[in-house]
């Protein structure tokens, strides 16, 4: 099985590296599906490449004139990312980064130009400018749509489908106004389609730009945008965010966000009152690119915002290196980064999508950045939502959500995605902030995923286990002191289908334990959340005949003890089961069930009734579930074991014993069925009790005997015909009952059984 599994894996890979490599030749038509399907394709702007640099670099050193004649720079941004590490560069401590934006010549493919100037000196990356997309109660007369505030059950007939909620399955908004609805002091920026800022439900929440003068075409404030009052338009380079989208995306994300609340109209943000920063960089059919992106990121840090919003996503031949330092920048400006996971229905462990996945030298998820999935009205995870053990932090809302969209598309209505879980996250942040005005980036982000909602669609699918919870975010309260650390980890049992492990609880006052799984040498993943005073844990997702090591530790107010001592188990490999034969004219068919997924082949036993010890006759490959024994003597019999093997785990335990005579016309098996003739004709059936207690002793006590292997074989000879003749006799069949008692209580006591 495991065989199979490597062999699917390298097809899947070669599949994917020619998908790549077909895609890669695009033109500036090409898109990436994100929004609303589950569709998701690498795409880049033709045409034009970024160029990394330090600043105080001369650009002339790593732009690329002369290696490519015509080329030109037409726009550079600089990044304040000060310290920050570019591959495996790192920025000096008094740097700022600089993004060169470089049109190349006509003719001239992305990919020729990147390979033509990597090796620039100067250059810190160089790298295609990837595309991508869109991925208290109030008194608001529309509220009762929004069943991810307030889910009662109600019945929703939204984008996807018409669906009865489960109560309950919410983020707990109601009971959070309880202690603060309104996040006026708070800067949300919303990178996206732009907002329709003139919205009866959000004109009143617009972020308004002190420092510009509106309509005098100047840049008074002298941030290099003009009129930039309400934000910017990057997709279109002008003063005018509002939204364009054909779905009304970027309105119905800020909706979200901090629709106006308890206002009489429409419906309610998770914030009632916060200021939106409009950003538009996606056009009109939600489109953009990452040299835009990262200018909107520069801009939201610059003019004070504290949380961002990325409502979009993509998939890249490697990570944006621009990108990445952009949102690194935004962090150490004190700056939360909320991104969708994306809608391919994908691990985004495996199959990164950005910029929810970027991830720090050590591989963990940047510190400034919360990546979502989505969750629905039963507290599922939708079958089209990405998802990641390690990379993706917690599930919000998603499906069906009800919000503001343009006015022109009918001011209010449903959409589906990840983008719609992020803005719930960025909402509650805001609230978040208001309510703890200094509070930092990390502990915004640990009141979010330490009291999520667990469940089991989220557990093992998400960082935290659950989905957001509102309320409890708000009531959090961060320990001063760390719980105290389990110890005594060990492992209890292993078979191939569940690990057993214990530990001492040495805490009074945790509130969970966490458990962290590593298999065969690799990097630790929390696997579980359990409760309180827990001691024990049975992990059935593993793998037999891999090694698996655990650590634990325990958690209270978002503190974390220090893990205990690891412990680690080599999982024995699963035998194979139901060994079973067919009749052939002249030789024995012998088939079995693979329980194993790591075994590397089969070692098949046998010996005759006149042999002492079973000698191995075939070893087959891995995956192979029958083979053919051709090396037999018409009309004597055999007995047959089998184990599964690989040189990591040695050996599995045996099979059960098989006896088959050649030439045989009924059909055996090693868990039973006609051959116990009499006994199975005396009861009528198989798999009653006493029959399978006789065949226990038959291939326990008997068969590993000489004078036992004769005896079966000379009933074998003889019991057909008389048990025919019994089954067709019920006083027949009362009397055999009766005879076969003495050797039922004889077996009984040789295998210590219990007489019933």
């Amino acid at each position: 099985m495991w065989n199979n599994f490597r062999r699917f894996f390298l097809f899947a890979l070669l599949i994917f590296i020619a998908a790549e490599v077909s895609g890669a030749n695009i033109s500036s038509q090409g898109r990436i599906d994100i929004g609303r399907s589950h569709t998701i394709e690498t795409r880049y702007r033709e045409g034009e490449i970024l160029v990394g640099r330090e600043a105080g670099v001369r650009s002339s050193s790593v732009r690329p004139f002369p290696r490519i004649p015509g080329a030109e720079v037409v726009k550079s941004i600089t990044i304040g990312a000060r310290g920050a590490r570019i591959g495996t560069q790192a920025l000096g401590e008094k740097k700022e980064l600089v993004i060169d934006r470089v049109r190349l010549p006509e003719g001239m493919t992305v990919e020729t130009a990147v390979v033509l100037l990597e090796q620039t000196p100067g250059a810190l990356f160089v790298e295609p400018n990837y595309l991508v997309r869109k991925a208290v109660t109030p008194n608001d007369p529309n509220f009762r749509f929004q069943w991810a505030l307030y889910n009662t059950g109600q019945r929703i007939t939204g984008d996807k489908d018409t669906v009865n909620g489960t109560p309950g399955a919410d983020i707990a908004a109601p009971e959070g106004w309880d202690i603060v609805s309104r996040a006026e002091d708070v800067v949300v920026a919303v990178l996206d389609t732009g907002i329709d800022y003139e919205h009866p439900d959000l004109s009143s929440n617009i972020w308004i730009n002190s420092g510009e003068i509106p309509g005098n075409s100047l840049d008074d404030d002298e941030n290099g945008y003009v009129d930039d009052v309400r934000g910017w338009n990057f997709a279109y380079r002008n003063a005018n965010p509002m939204d364009d989208d054909v779905d009304g995306h970027g309105t119905h994300v800020a909706g979200i966000i901090g629709a106006s609340g308890n206002n009489g109209t429409g419906i309610s943000g998770i914030s009632w009152s916060v200021e939106l920063m409009p950003l538009k960089f996606l056009d009109r059919n939600g489109y953009g690119d990452v040299a835009e992106m990262i200018e909107a990121i520069e801009y939201a840090i610059a003019n004070g915002a504290q949380i961002i919003n990325a409502s979009f996503a993509y998939q890249a031949f490697r990570p944006s290196q621009a990108e990445k330092a952009a949102i690194e920048a935004a962090g150490a400006a004190g700056v939360l980064f909320v991104a969708a996971a994306g809608n391919s229905g994908s691990n985004n462990d495996f199959n990164p999508t950005y910029p929810a996945s970027h991830t720090d030298d050590e591989g963990n998820p940047l510190a400034n950045l919360i990546a979502v999935a989505a969750s629905d009205q039963n507290d599922a995870l939708p079958h089209w939502s990405n998802y990641g053990p390690t990379s993706v932090h917690l599930a919000a809302p998603g499906t069906n959500i009800y919000s503001s969209v343009r006015r022109s598309l009918g001011d209010y209505g449903y959409i589906s995605g990840t983008s719609m879980a992020a803005p719930h996250v960025s909402g509650a942040a805001a609230l978040l902030l208001q309510e703890n005005p200094g509070a930092t980036v990390s502990d915004l982000k640990t009141a979010l995923l330490e009291t999520v909602d667990l469940g089991p669609a989220f557990e093992k699918k998400t960082i935290s286990g659950g989905r957001l919870n509102l309320h409890g975010a708000l009531l959090f309260e961060p320990a001063e002191i760390p719980p105290e650390s389990p110890s005594d980890l060990e492992v209890e049992s292993a078979t191939p289908n569940e690990i057993l492990i214990s530990w001492r609880d040495l805490s009074i006052d945790e509130e969970s334990f966490r458990v962290e799984r590593g298999e065969d040498g690799g990097g630790f993943v929390q696997i579980a959340i359990l409760p309180a005073d827990s001691t024990s844990y049975a992990d059935p997702g593993i793998t037999d005949g891999r090694e698996f090591a655990y650590r634990v530790r325990a958690w209270a107010g978002g503190r974390g003890s220090g893990y205990s001592n690891e412990a680690s188990v080599l999982v024995p490999l699963a035998a194979p089961e139901d060994l079973s034969f067919y009749p052939t004219s002249a030789e024995i068919r012998l088939e079995w069930r693979d329980l194993s997924e790591s075994e590397e082949g089969f070692e098949i036993e046998r010996r005759s009734m006149e042999e002492m010890d079973s000698k191995v006759i075939a070893v087959v490959d891995a995956d192979t579930v029958s083979y053919l024994d051709g090396d037999v003597r018409i009309g004597e019999s055999y007995t047959y074991r089998m184990r599964a093997f690989n040189t990591f785990a040695g050996y599995s335990s045996y099979s059960g014993s098989l006896v088959a005579r050649a030439g045989q016309v009924e059909k055996g098996s090693s868990s039973g069925d006609s051959r116990c003739f009499i006994a199975t004709a005396a009861y009528g059936t198989p798999m009653a009790s006493d029959v399978r207690l006789l065949r226990r002793f038959r291939d326990e006590v008997l068969l590993p005997h000489a004078a036992g292997r004769v005896a079966v074989d000379l009933y074998y000879r003889l019991s057909p015909p008389i048990a025919d003749f019994i089954a067709r006799h019920e006083s027949l069949r009362k009397a055999a009952r009766t005879a076969l008692a003495p050797l039922i209580r004889l077996a009984e006591w040789n295998l210590g059984e219990e007489s019933s």
